[in-house]
């Protein structure tokens, strides 16, 4: 599965992590694989995107879901607008006291999100909380909202174009942090900027390092680099 983006070998990955627990004793039961995707999406900070094509999603038949072009991910503000209910990134900022029933509630659409332990949901939770610097970073952002502070502010996530090959987890200044000031998405660069309250999404660019991490949860616990330039490549010949 590596041949093509790694280039037959070429490009050295760092190891593969061991998962905290509880995720290391839960991605060996069934069970748990079997609601793994739908407990990705209560933890994700984004949603997913594309152009849906509605023709086949009513026909009779087996339900089928397909997208025309690319999907992409989308990030909302760190608070929802007045009278709306939280989502994704939102969840880890308002109302924390009832953090997993607001979870569930978001992704009640279908039955998979209700039927899930809230046990369950509590413990992954607490292991984003005490693995994640982006999770940290956002909680972060909530404790600076309940302080009462009347100036508002953003959340901005580097970049980081010039990490390189580092096999060390970033920490969490070198994720992300909060910004007093006129900082808007536009204003950001190549960088995440997240503003306070807004009913805008924005697109999160694929070449971003946290593109992944952002969405997938139960695979990027911790913070890991997706899409990284400087990777270095392996010119020298195996000998036969």
């Amino acid at each position: 599965m590596f041949s093509i983006c790694c280039q037959q070998g070429r490009v050295k990955l760092p190891p593969r992590r061991q998962p905290p627990s509880p995720l290391k004793e839960l991605l060996d039961k069934s069970n748990f694989k079997s609601i793994i995707r739908v407990a990705n999406g209560m933890l994700a900070f984004t949603s997913m995107g594309g152009q849906i094509d509605n023709s086949v999603t009513n026909s009779s038949g087996p339900y089928a879901f397909r997208l025309h072009g690319q999907t992409h991910y989308k990030i909302g503000s760190l608070l929802p607008p007045d009278g709306k209910f939280p989502q994704y990134l939102q969840l880890y900022i308002v109302d924390t006291d009832n953090e997993v029933a607001n979870r569930k509630k978001a992704f009640s659409k279908g039955t998979s999100a209700l039927e899930i332990d809230d046990s369950l949901v509590a413990d992954l939770i607490k292991m984003l909380d005490e693995n994640n610097h982006l999770a940290k970073t956002f909680r972060h952002a909530r404790d600076r909202v309940l302080s009462g502070g009347a100036v508002e502010f953003s959340v901005r996530l580097v970049n980081q174009k010039h990490r390189g090959r580092q096999y060390d987890l970033p920490t969490a200044s070198e994720i992300g942090g909060l910004l007093v000031g006129d900082f808007t998405a536009e204003s950001a660069g190549k960088d995440i900027v997240l503003e306070y309250e807004t009913s805008k999404l924005q697109r999160i660019s694929d070449l971003h390092p946290l593109y992944m991490s952002l969405q997938i949860r139960c695979f990027f616990r911790t913070e890991n680099m997706g899409t990284t330039r400087g990777f270095r490549i392996n010119t020298q010949r195996t000998p036969n």
